[in-house]
C-alpha cells in the first residue's frame, strides 16, 4: 500500500509470531516485523527499492532483524498464497538464509509465480517443495501471520512494525531510516 503513514504502537509478542522467517542479528536492538505479499506492487517498490540499502545499513552490520510475516492479499493477487507457501516449503528446508534468497527471486519475479516456476527456482536452491505444497502446512502458517496482522492492524501490505511502531505502506528510504534511528 501507498499513500499515508499511520503509527500507532503495538504488540510486538503478536506482531513477531514464532519461528517465522529472520533476517539480521537476532539479538539486535531494533526488531523489523513486515507483513508482506510477494505480488503486491508497492511490496515488490519495498523489495526492490528500500530493502537493499536497509539489509546493507542495518541487518548486515548487526544494528536491526527483519522477521518476515506473509499477508497476501489473494483476492487481488492470485498467486500470492502459492508464493508465500513456497516460500515458507523453502524455510522448512534450507533455515533463513535460504528461505531470504528464495524471498528475493519471488519478488524480482512477481509476475510470474506459477507453480511450475515456484518449482523450478526451489530446485535451483537445492529444494524440491512438491510434497511440502502439497500438504498445505504452510498455509497453516500463513493464516495465523495473516491473524495475527489483523489483530495488529494490518490492512494493506506492506505494512511494518518497528519496535512496536506500526507503519503502513512504503515509505522513501530516508523517512524508513529515520524510524529506525529513532526506535527505543
Amino acid at each position: 500500500k501507498s499513500g499515508p503513514n499511520t503509527e500507532i504502537l503495538v504488540n510486538m509478542t503478536t506482531a513477531i509470531g514464532s519461528g517465522r522467517p529472520t533476517l539480521g542479528n537476532i539479538n539486535a536492538p531494533i526488531t523489523v516485523v513486515e507483513f508482506s505479499d510477494f505480488q503486491c506492487p508497492y511490496c515488490v517498490k519495498f523489495a526492490e527499492q528500500i530493502y537493499p540499502q536497509f539489509k546493507r545499513e542495518y541487518l548486515d552490520t548487526g544494528k536491526a532483524k527483519l522477521i518476515f510475516r506473509n499477508y497476501p492479499i489473494f483476492q487481488a493477487h492470485p498467486q500470492a498464497m502459492q508464493a508465500a507457501q513456497a516460500a515458507l516449503c523453502v524455510y522448512e528446508q534450507g533455515g533463513n538464509s535460504s528461505y531470504f534468497t528464495y524471498h528475493e527471486k519471488l519478488f524480482a519475479n512477481s509476475e510470474s509465480l506459477t507453480i511450475e516456476n515456484l518449482n523450478e527456482w526451489s530446485q535451483t536452491q537445492g529444494y524440491n517443495i512438491t510434497s511440502c505444497l502439497a500438504s498445505q502446512s504452510s498455509r497453516i502458517d500463513i493464516l495465523k501471520d495473516m491473524d495475527d496482522g489483523t489483530k495488529i492492524g494490518v490492512k494493506g501490505t506492506p505494512s511494518f512494525v518497528i519496535n512496536g511502531k506500526f507503519i503502513e505502506g512504503v515509505l522513501p528510504y530516508q523517512e524508513f531510516k529515520k524510524i529506525l534511528d529513532e526506535s527505543p
